[in-house]
């Protein structure tokens, strides 16, 4: 177990005498007598162990030799064992009590003390290197430009991230860690998440080595979004060789991402503009004879771009025979030889067989040595501008009887401004006369109005460009000074460029604002309609819906009582309680269904009343008898101030106690414990009798004070009067009162302010 090479003893001890112990074992024995000659000895001498019997020296040595001193083992006579122990803790590797030292025990001290030392050497060395190995690891990552991160499929977290995280999302690593199986949904975009579970399930049958590519967004810690590009391998796999980790590196491509964006987002608007405009771009190869062409070839001949040969001679197998000419490939390459720009005009056969007059203007694009390399260009539909002006060739004589017809204004004009010629309808439009238009009075210029600049430069252009202008609208001013609304349209006289001479129609529109804005006015009284139909039915819903739960409370109280009275044996005195409720409940529902009679008779308007000789005084007196309980109970005092010296008035005893009620039930229902609720009868006027409702409650909102007397409306659930009942009492009120020929309203300083309800009713003639 030991090497055969012999073992140099270096020994520090006048006493010690088995020298001859050690040469017979095989060791070189070297002896000196001081720690400094012991230090000299190990820098000049290779020695394997040192044996000592000063503690101190180990201190020493250690100083002067640093970690790589020999191993050193410590001799003691029997009863030294602190010494021993001191020597162990301090470094010594092993000890000797000289008064049982054998050869044997010699050598197995020795060599052991030797293989420790070399086992503690190289323990450090591997940690060394270890440490060595990953703060290298550490730095490559560091280094590495992206994410580099180990995610385990089967904790559904990441393991390991590097500090590029924090650089580029913001987040610190132990962050990332923190957020566990939640870091996926936390930090991919959800329209990215969606796409995770594919692609992590491509793991479950990778091979070794095997990339999976990703893109996906990420959150920043600010709640921005940045694209990323990731290569994913397996990292780790269990026993059974099933994927349990993988290793990936992100790296940011926001920059490279929004190119392409940006880029498909140009072509885009490169073919909406194509298209907005119906013109063809293309895009010819000079050298190849290949073209590219946009969508606009099916605005033109009908053809999709990709049913398109991309050659020159596919369009030219199309152009009209008698137009071929033009297109001699010799006439034009020489012709592009010195000129940079192409134009020209003919006609082309459509998909469905009939021809095409377009326009193509193209420019050329040359190499550094101004070679021909490429032309770009655009082909336009100008078969409405040929067949316009075919007509307007043929039709000029017809012109004059049109304007001598008088059924549209017509004049004549150029650019200067001057009218020459004009019929009566424009004449008329305008209030001049021929005599005004022969002296030269007249010119479009000085009838138009600021602010058409603009539109006056179009035209022109458009009559140079074209020669035809279509119709558009502007105004006029008439000879009293008034503005007169018009749609004018021209066309220039062939042969007349130069000056611009131009026939010019024109069409009165003064009729036809007129109807635009009388439409607008029905249509906003429409949209107005229909949205007080719709917020009628908002609100027939919400009285369905709490008639429903009115119905059902009080048959709740009368069905509950019932079955505890047929299944259970009460005490008199809470049968008497129990039948009371269900009396009191039955008699609410009496009312609600009452309340929801009147309200269909009035809407179908059978709701009737039968007049007669009325003293209101005992009508008020039974109606305050009818709340008083109430209000004692709920702690609002009711007072009444009745004049009872009113003479009797003409109505229904019945339904006028009904809207006293109904008014003072409100009342008390509104105004908290503490208030107060005053009824007064007096005599408004001499026709007129009032009553006047007062109490110190809740008030009503302004916003809802026109709308407290209609059907099916009732103020929200935040307001002065919240949804408690059907809201039925006022709405019968009012119409009650309104078949005695009365009038009835409310007043509210606001919210808190309390309400006044005033009645009044005719006397009797």
């Amino acid at each position: 177990m030991f090497p055969n090479a012999s073992v140099i003893v270096l020994v520090i001890d006048d006493q010690f005498n088995n020298h001859s112990n050690l040469s017979n074992l095989g060791f070189e024995f070297v002896k000196v007598n001081s720690s400094a000659a012991a230090v000299e000895t190990c820098r000049t001498t290779t020695i394997d162990i040192i044996l000592f019997s000063e503690i101190t020296l180990i201190g020493e040595i250690k100083t002067a030799l640093g970690d790589f001193h020999p191993p050193m083992i410590v001799m003691a006579k029997q009863g030294n064992e602190p010494i021993v122990v001191e020597a162990i803790k301090q470094g010594a590797e092993n000890y000797l009590i000289t008064d049982y030292i054998t050869p044997e025990l010699l050598e197995i001290t020795i060599r052991k003390a030797i293989e420790q030392s070399q086992s503690k050497r190289e323990l450090t060395q591997a940690r060394q290197e270890l440490e060595t190995s990953q703060k290298f690891i550490q730095q490559l990552t560091e280094a590495i430009p992206g994410i580099l991160y180990i995610y385990d499929l089967i904790a559904e977290r990441n393991v390991f991230i590097n500090r590029q995280i924090t650089d580029v999302l913001g987040y610190t690593p132990a962050q990332v860690q923190e957020m566990g199986a939640d870091v996926l949904p936390k930090l991919i975009h959800p329209d990215d998440f969606d796409r995770v579970p594919h692609h992590l399930a491509q793991f479950e049958t990778a091979l070794d080595h095997q990339v999976f590519d990703f893109e996906y967004r990420m959150r920043t810690a600010e709640g921005t979004w940045i694209w990323f590009h990731t290569q994913e391998v397996v990292f780790r796999r269990s026993s059974e060789g099933v994927p349990i980790q993988i290793l990936g590196l992100a790296q940011d491509y926001m920059q490279r991402k929004t190119l392409e964006l940006s880029l498909t987002r140009s072509n885009e608007r490169f073919e909406l503009a194509a298209d907005a405009i119906q013109s063809l771009v293309y895009d010819l190869d000079l050298i190849t004879g290949k073209v590219e062409r946009t969508r606009g070839l099916i605005d033109i001949i009908g053809y999709a771009p990709e049913e398109a040969e991309p050659t020159v001679e596919w369009w030219r197998d199309r152009i009209h025979p008698d137009d071929l000419a033009a297109f001699d490939r010799e006439d034009v390459f020489a012709y592009l030889e010195h000129h940079d720009r192409f134009e020209g005009e003919y006609r082309i056969r459509h998909r469905d067989g009939h021809y095409v007059w377009v326009q193509e203007r193209g420019i050329v694009v040359r190499d550094a040595n101004r070679r021909l390399i490429r032309m770009v260009g655009n082909t336009i539909d100008i078969s409405d501008r040929r067949s316009a002006e075919q007509a307007l060739r043929e039709s000029e004589a017809k012109f004059r009887r049109l304007s001598d017809s008088n059924l549209i204004g017509i004049f004549f004009a150029d650019f200067s401004g001057r009218i020459y010629e004009a019929n009566d309808a424009f004449l008329n439009l305008l209030g001049y006369t021929h005599d005004e238009l022969n002296a030269g009075a007249l010119s479009w210029i000085a009838l138009t109005p600021p602010g058409y600049e603009a539109h006056t430069l179009e035209v022109e252009a458009q009559l140079r460009a074209t020669g035809i202008a279509p119709p558009s609208e502007k105004e006029y001013y008439h000879k009293d000074g008034s503005r007169v609304p018009i749609l004018i349209g021209t066309a220039m006289i062939e042969g007349r460029e130069q000056d611009g001479y131009s026939i010019c129609f024109v069409l009165n529109l003064r009729d036809r604002k007129r109807a635009v804005q009388e439409r607008e006015r029905l249509l906003a009284e429409a949209e107005a309609a229909r949205a007080e139909a719709e917020a009628a039915n908002r609100s027939k819903d919400d009285f369905l819906a709490i008639v429903s739960h009115e119905l059902r409370s009080p048959l709740n109280s009368i069905l509950g009582w019932s079955k505890l009275l047929q299944t259970r044996t009460f005490e008199p005195e809470t049968m008497k309680r129990a039948l009371l409720i269900i009396e009191r409940n039955a008699q609410v529902q009496v009312q609600l269904i009452e309340d929801l009679l009147d309200v269909s008779r009035m809407i179908r308007g059978t709701l009737r009343i039968a007049l007669t000789q009325v003293d209101l005084v005992p009508i008020l007196e039974t109606a305050i008898a009818n709340v008083q309980l109430v209000a004692e109970a709920k702690g609002v005092i009711v007072r009444s101030q009745i004049e009872k010296s009113i003479d009797p008035i003409t109505g229904d005893p019945a339904r006028l106690q009904q809207v006293i009620t109904n008014l003072l039930t409100n009342a008390v229902k509104f105004t908290p414990s503490g208030g107060i609720v005053d009824i007064a009868l007096s005599v408004a006027d001499s026709s007129m009798i009032e009553i006047v409702v007062r109490d110190t409650g809740k008030g009503i909102d302004s916003e809802f004070l026109p709308h407290i007397f209609d059907r099916f409306s009732q103020a929200d659930a935040n307001s002065s009067r919240s949804k408690d009942g059907l809201g039925l009492g006022l709405a019968i009120s009012r119409h009650l009162v309104e078949l005695h020929n009365g009038m009835i309203w409310a007043e509210s300083a606001g919210i808190d302010q309390g309400s006044t309800f005033i009645v009044r009713l005719p006397l009797s003639s």
